[in-house]
This record gives C-alpha cells, structure tokens and sequence, in this order.
C-alpha cells in the first residue's frame, strides 16, 4: 500500500469511456454504490459506506444512467482524505481522483493505494507525494479485491 499527500494540484482532464460522465451523489445511487464497493473490496461495508455517503461528499461516474464507479472525499487529519475509489478501470479511476484534486487544489489530500495498481507515479504528478507505504496483512486465503476487481483506493489502511 502507499500512501499520497499533499497539496493538490490541479488534474489533466482524463478523457472517459464514451458515454460516461462524472455527476453528483443522487438520491437513489446508495445501493449500486454498496454493491461496486463490495466488489472492490471483497466483502460487505455497508454501513460504513452508508456513513461515508452521509458524512463525506461523492462523485459518481456513471454510464447511461448506472452508476460504474465513485469516489468519496471526507475530512481528514490536515485535511481530507480520498477514497474508496471504485472504478472500472485505470483511467476512470484517475478521473474520479482527479476531480477531487482540481476541485481542492492547494489544499491538503491524501489517498492510500495499491502500490500496483498504476496510480503511485500519476499521483505524484498532481501533487500527491509517496510519503509512506505499509504491507497488507492476510489471516487465511486473501481476499478477491482490489483495483483487478474495481478498488482503487482505499478508505485508509486500517479499514482497506
């Protein structure tokens, strides 16, 4: 896992899927939300996710009129922290993170991610330094979760 802060720059728009946008939380959108996120993380959080939703704010990409994927910004520590950030695919994922680091520019991010999954070195060109890194631990066979199965980012490394 590594983990990114700092002052957030402004992102490079990242082009998406035809079809695909990038809106608002709606008022129906917790349910898909909880179920991407399972995927992503291997197991159910609903109520944590239903807590992130209400306390945090989300952006949802959306296709058609379904959700695909999203990403919560909530305060934290210096300032706010990114994730989950449940995606189809890499450059989704870029453009979920790179909404909140254009809309918070100059201000204190932080996001916690897979150190394979791609993001690491596009994080730090928008600002968002490598200043730690920690293993994942496993009790037993590991998880199928991860940005192979939509999660990005985490929520914080204790929590996945």
């Amino acid at each position: 896992i590594r983990q990114h802060q700092g002052l957030a720059m402004p992102a490079q728009l990242v082009a998406l899927a035809e079809g695909e946008r990038l809106r608002p939380l709606g008022r129906n959108d917790a349910k898909a939300l909880i179920a991407l996120d399972a995927k992503g993380a291997g197991m159910p959080r609903e109520a944590m996710i239903r807590q992130l939703l209400a306390e945090g704010e989300t952006v949802v990409l959306a296709r058609g009129g379904d959700a695909v994927g999203f990403s919560i910004l909530r305060r934290f520590g210096r300032g706010h922290a990114i994730g989950p950030v449940v995606a189809p695919d890499l450059d989704s994922a870029k453009a979920l993170i790179g909404y909140w680091c254009s809309r918070h520019a100059g201000r204190f991010l932080r996001v916690d991610v897979d150190a394979a999954s791609g993001l690491p070195e596009w994080l730090e060109s928008v600002g968002l330094e490598r200043v730690g890194m920690a293993t994942s631990m496993v009790r037993g066979t590991a998880l199928a979760r991860g940005f192979g199965h939509g999660g990005w980012a985490l929520v914080n490394q204790a929590m996945g």
